[in-house]
């Protein structure tokens, strides 16, 4: 492909040494970019808007203001086979964005995690919150459902992916939390 630059999500585990080998033998740009709240979105954009455009540009992520609800969320990815999928903690972006619409996490540990049915049935959330980018299929509903708890299904192409694409998928997922 003979890339230019190549972005990487930074991430807690250490740089890929075989991808630095091949940045310096095939002269290429490695950028290690830290995107786990919505903050890191916004200082992401203009770093890369410096690298790519040679001026560094803002991200101006104009949320409106909700009023708040006294309603606690776990939020979780699709998983397979009537098992829960990740859960997003404290300080990762999906945690500010549910914040944002006015609403609480109620998985306080930060960063993502692994969970069970069990766990989430001892957190008490008023909602579950599933989020894909692709169809959520039922069957890995069907476990989750079992806790008696409301569960609300979201698909956005953007709502895993902490991108410039945020204010649509937070007004989107919104529309859908106070649709149910």
């Amino acid at each position: 492909l003979k890339p230019t630059h190549v972005l990487i999500q930074q991430t807690k585990t250490p740089k890929d040494k075989h991808l630095e080998w091949l940045s310096n033998r095939e002269n290429f740009d490695l950028h290690h970019w830290k995107l786990d709240r919505v903050i890191d979105i916004e200082t992401m954009y203009s770093k890369a808007s410096k690298v790519f455009l040679e001026e560094e540009k803002t991200l101006v992520l104009d949320f409106e203001l909700y009023n708040s609800y006294s309603c606690s969320i776990v939020i979780l990815t699709q998983g397979m086979n009537s098992l829960t999928g990740l859960c997003f903690g404290s300080e990762t972006y999906l945690d500010d964005v549910i914040k944002l619409i006015g609403f609480s996490n109620a998985m306080q540990e930060s960063g993502w995690r692994t969970i069970a049915l069990e766990d989430i049935a001892r957190l008490k959330p008023e909602k579950i919150l599933v989020v894909s980018d692709t169809p959520i299929k039922e069957e890995s509903l069907k476990g989750i459902r079992s806790l008696g708890i409301e569960v609300v299904p979201f698909v956005h192409k953007d709502v895993l992916v902490p991108s410039s694409q945020i204010v649509a998928m937070t007004n989107a997922l919104r529309k859908r939390l106070l649709k149910q």
